[in-house]
């Protein structure tokens, strides 16, 4: 009976008399995984148990009642419970298989590690964690939650636990939502419910226990929804991002304030090139004009050359400022064009020739017989640089050379890389200059005598690197200096153009017989640039009429009906721009040729001007030609051009040769003196010497002449022979 009781029992059971030997045992107790041998009826238990500490667990204390927990060999975990001994002596032994009951412990502990670490980290990174559910209106938070907007712990949960119930759940949500964002917030949490966003991503405000407002990045997405679709869960977080807003704002105002800022140079840049372009552009014109006269003085042509030089050495200064602050300002971009390579190499060797030759420098220029007749690329920048370069090693080099080498390499059909290299045997440069002489304003060896800007070799660097070359430089102190880069061209050996080379190389003397004189209005506000064109196009045989701003021009536009239109784009009353929309709004003559003369550096300046309707554009300051053949361009009109006739210093120099009766005149202490000064390139005192020595005023302006053309070699070789 009592076996078929014990084997009832949901434990095991065992009976042991006061030595430990089983007197009776249950089914369960039998089929535990813990024994070493099977125990039976007559066996003393500690012989079946495998852990020596149950053995002598199961000695101590036989008066108490002891409990023990055995591991077995497959991780389960069983519990022994022993009574004290009764009055016959003998001992229950009961257990319990606790296997599931300490793994359910041991998930629980799990667990709680795991909410204690997302909370810790919650914490630290200050993350509002929270459980949405949108059928009921429930949400469940962090303790960071209520934290992160120092709210009060208990007016926000239910509890303390680590994730509470938000009393009122949505309804406490949308209480703390500025009233500015709470729509646009609502909006984007429905939207994401109702499957039109992958994720639920707002920023709005919330009030925070302090009474301030603070900028929260919410951030979820729906996890669960019910049989029907209906969302039923959706996690997320809430993110501080309040330094980050503020951050963005004053970045944002820093911004707006250099964008000002940027606009106001702009302006400046604008304002400079106009008032500093637009006079520039009368002296040098003027200069032009009177250089034609054939009744001026030997010396009045000298003054004009003076006038001249003077003039073109101030614009290049311009130029420089205005080139770096466009650069600065973001205007200046490279534009690509097909010119003639060669010709602008031999204009800068012969330029260059003439400034090395003042000097007595030997200048040297060689060009690879594979350099292109004609390139793809931004011929003025081109030229600036090598004209920088070059001006820099003749300034800096006082005996020895300066040379110009190019070198091309074939990248493919029509594309080439040429190399630049502009060498000298100059002061060269220290080490710790290499860089400073990039900078703007940056002049070294300051015991020379400098002038000019400072600005040159920042320029060149800045206009390589916008052509996508790189300027290198490698320099000793006292042993000369070498510049170089490298520019990836297209190139073609011929071009069709639409400009006859005659038009660019020859004077042009006016408009071709017979041909009907075309009706021409210049739209200027500046009285001497007003003087200017119109005496250039009325001595070329146009029909020109003045407008001073752009309201004269639309009301001459209607009744006169110009062929072609000179128009200025700064002006009072109505500017250029406003004029050339209305003209070209007219119902009459509406297509009529406009072209725009304007002091303007800026290329989205012209880019304007062309989108609005005007037909192309002439920079100031210009020379006569750029006006004769841009009305060329756009106009069916032909001109008449100046004889051809040999090179001004070639007449010169066999006039001067066949007449040499002035040579019996002078000492040969005299002559000597003249050959000294030609072979030193001495031109101060060459005017001197023939200003004293030759009486005759023709000979003496001739020779006067070839030493203001620094034709050293035949003024050397006409007074030796």
């Amino acid at each position: 009976m009592t076996k078929l009781i014990s084997n009832a029992l949901p434990i095991g059971w065992i009976a042991v008399d006061s030595n430990g030997m089983i007197q009776e045992l249950n089914t369960k107790a039998r089929e535990a995984d813990i024994w070493l041998y099977e125990p039976e009826a007559g066996i003393n238990i500690c012989e079946c148990l495998r852990t020596e500490d149950c053995k002598r667990w199961l000695n101590e204390s036989p008066t108490q009642e002891k409990n023990y927990n055995l591991t077995t060999k497959k991780g389960g975990t069983w519990q022994f419970n022993v009574s004290p001994l009764d009055e016959g002596g003998g001992r229950q032994v009961w257990l319990k298989d606790q296997t599931e009951l300490v793994l359910l412990k041991n998930e629980v502990k799990r667990l709680q590690r795991d909410n204690e670490r997302l909370d810790f980290a919650a914490q630290g990174a200050n993350l509002g964690i929270w459980d949405f559910n949108p059928s009921v209106g429930k949400i469940i938070g962090n303790r960071t939650w209520a934290i992160q907007k120092k709210l009060d712990h208990d007016d926000v949960f239910a509890d303390r636990s680590l994730f509470s119930e938000i009393v009122n759940g949505i309804e406490k949500w949308a209480s703390l939502v500025h009233p500015d964002d709470l729509e646009s917030a609502s909006k984007k949490i429905q939207d994401h419910l109702d499957g039109k966003t992958d994720t639920y991503h707002a920023e709005f405000r919330i009030k925070c226990g302090d009474g301030s407002w603070k900028w929260i990045l919410d951030q979820g997405k729906v996890f669960e929804r019910d049989e029907n679709g209906v969302p039923i869960r959706m996690n997320g977080i809430h993110v501080d991002v309040d330094k980050l807003k503020k951050l963005q704002q004053k970045l944002s105002e820093t911004k707006d304030k250099a964008e000002v800022a940027n606009r106001a140079k702009s302006i400046f840049l604008a304002n400079m090139s106009h008032e500093l372009r637009t006079p520039l552009n009368a002296v040098l014109g003027y200069s032009q004009l009177m250089k034609n006269d054939r009744h001026l003085t030997t010396q009045h042509q000298e003054y004009l050359e003076i006038i001249n030089r003077s003039g073109e050495h101030l614009l290049s200064l311009i130029n420089d400022v205005l080139d770096m602050s466009k650069i600065d300002a973001g205007h200046n971009v490279v534009e690509h064009k097909w010119f003639n390579f060669r010709e602008m190499v031999k204009e800068i060797k012969d330029l260059m020739q003439m400034k090395a030759m003042q000097k007595q420098l030997a200048f040297h220029c060689t060009v690879d017989d594979g350099a292109p007749y004609y390139a793809l690329g931004d011929p003025v920048k081109t030229r600036q640089i090598l004209i920088n370069l070059l001006g820099n090693a003749i300034k800096f080099t006082y005996h020895g050379f300066v040379s110009l080498k190019i070198d091309v390499e074939s990248c493919g059909t029509h594309k080439h890389r040429v190399c630049f290299k502009v060498s000298d045997s100059g002061i060269g440069i220290d080490v710790s200059d290499l860089e400073r002489i990039f900078k703007p304003f940056e002049q070294i060896g300051g015991d020379i005598t400098q002038n000019g800007t400072g600005l040159g070799l920042s320029i060149s660097k800045q206009f390589v690197e916008l052509m996508g070359g790189e300027l290198t430089v490698s320099s000793q102190k006292g042993e000369g200096s070498v510049f170089g880069f490298s520019l990836e061209l297209d190139s073609a050996e011929e071009l069709v153009s639409g400009t006859d080379r005659k038009d660019s190389k020859s004077n042009i003397l006016g408009l071709k017989s017979g041909i009907v004189s075309p009706k021409v209005l210049v739209v200027e506000d500046q009285v001497n640039n007003q003087k200017l064109i119109m005496t250039l196009l009325s001595n070329a045989g146009f029909t020109v009429k003045l407008a001073k701003d752009g309201e004269e021009a639309v009301a001459l536009h209607q009744s006169w009906k110009p062929d072609f239109i000179w128009m200025d784009r700064r002006m009072p009353n109505k500017d250029g721009l406003q004029a050339t929309k209305e003209i070209r709004r007219a119902s009459v003559n509406s297509n009529v040729k406009i072209v725009a003369l304007t002091a303007s550096v800026f290329n989205d300046e012209i880019e304007e001007m062309l989108q609005i309707g005007m037909d192309d554009f002439v920079r100031k300051p210009f020379l006569p030609q750029d006006l004769f053949n841009m009305m060329k361009k756009h106009l069916d009109i032909e001109y008449d051009y100046q004889d051809e006739t040999p090179e001004n210093d070639e007449v010169i120099t066999e006039t001067v040769q066949s007449q040499k009766e002035f040579l019996a005149d002078l000492s040969q202490e005299q002559i000597e003196q003249i050959i000294d000064a030609a072979e030193q390139g001495e031109q101060q005192e060459l005017f001197e010497l023939f200003g004293k020595l030759i009486s005759d005023n023709n000979s003496r302006s001739q020779l006067i002449e070839l030493a203001d053309s620094y034709q050293f070699d035949e003024l050397y070789e006409l007074f030796q022979n």
